[in-house]
């Protein structure tokens, strides 16, 4: 089966590509198979592979992305029920079963019948393995790019912090990639900073891929899909070899032509919002010395990606 990984860093648009992606009928979708926090086996959280990973952590992944494939030995994490979930919920989770293990089973359905010819893994937390994929399973990475600025607002808005102890945790990828190539990361407490630090991180090794693997590669910058919503997803969909048809721009410009720009939802769901607006309401948020910093910050990969003037003035 071929496998086609959408990613980039969290808050980049991945649940929305991964999601018109998967509306091909050649598509089976898949949420997050390389997310510890959702998928059992899976033992890092940002899994690395690279030069530097020893011969166990090759296999490991290698089994993983193999079983994955074929559908084999996916076992989702059941957490325990929390306060909030519903009477049926509760009692699912308590028999083993959750929105990730029905998906899985669904996803293995669609496959038996012979329905699709290619696994969608959504997955951002798979930043880092996509070299490991193109190598060796001749993946096709969709990348979701979106502003620094915007990345680090939305993070902020949803109050989450940075926890850099699953990426040390990784000695490969903390020497190898991190200390190495992006530099460490700001030390003074400061969240913008970080945020733009983080960014880099996620986005810098593309620019390499990118040289190394040009056919299996695509960016997608998610201000391009705020204005060009069909022209965006139907370029996407020539470079997996998908067909595009009415029904699916139908849905694209559904779900980008309502009414609000930002509208919360549980990262699995996409709603309808109003594009525009929300490709560059950031501005709204930021002083001209914030957008600086986080500038600064994300060298050379900010102005790879975001060179025209538009991005960075207020």
């Amino acid at each position: 089966m071929k496998m086609v990984v959408v990613t980039g860093a969290p808050r980049t648009g991945t649940t929305f590509v991964g999601k018109i992606i998967g509306y091909s009928h050649k598509a089976n979708y898949i949420w997050e198979p390389f997310n510890c926090n959702y998928r059992q086996g899976i033992q890092d959280y940002y899994p690395y592979v690279g030069l530097g990973s020893n011969e166990r952590k090759k296999e490991l992944y290698t089994k993983l992305t193999d079983d994955l494939l074929s559908f084999k030995n996916l076992k989702a994490v059941i957490k325990p029920p929390r306060n909030r979930d519903g009477f049926l919920k509760v009692i699912l989770k308590r028999i083993g079963i959750n929105r990730t293990m029905l998906s899985y089973s669904m996803a293995k359905i669609k496959m038996i019948l012979g329905q699709s010819d290619r696994l969608v893994a959504k997955d951002p937390v798979a930043v880092f393995l996509s070299r490991f994929l193109i190598e060796n399973y001749n993946a096709k990475v969709v990348v979701c790019v979106r502003h620094p600025c915007a990345v680090a607002l939305s993070r902020k808005r949803l109050g989450w912090g940075f926890d850099l102890s699953a990426w040390k945790n990784q000695d490969d990828l903390w020497v190898d990639y991190i200390l190495n190539q992006i530099g460490p990361p700001p030390e003074n407490g400061d969240q913008l900073a970080l945020s733009a630090w983080h960014w880099k991180a996620c986005y810098y090794h593309f620019i390499h891929l990118e040289n190394d693997y040009p056919e299996n590669l695509i960016f997608v910058r998610h201000e391009d899909i705020c204005y060009r919503p069909a022209g965006e997803f139907k370029r996407i969909y020539d470079f997996l070899d998908l067909h595009w048809v009415t029904k699916i721009e139908n849905k694209v410009m559904y779900y980008t032509t309502g009414n609000e720009s930002e509208v919360r939802t549980p990262v699995s769901v996409i709603k309808r919002r109003d594009s525009k607006k929300l490709a560059l309401g950031w501005k709204q948020h930021f002083t001209n010395n914030d957008v600086q910093r986080i500038r600064e910050v994300t060298i050379p990969a900010g102005e790879y990606f975001y060179n025209e003037n538009i991005f960075w003035d207020l």
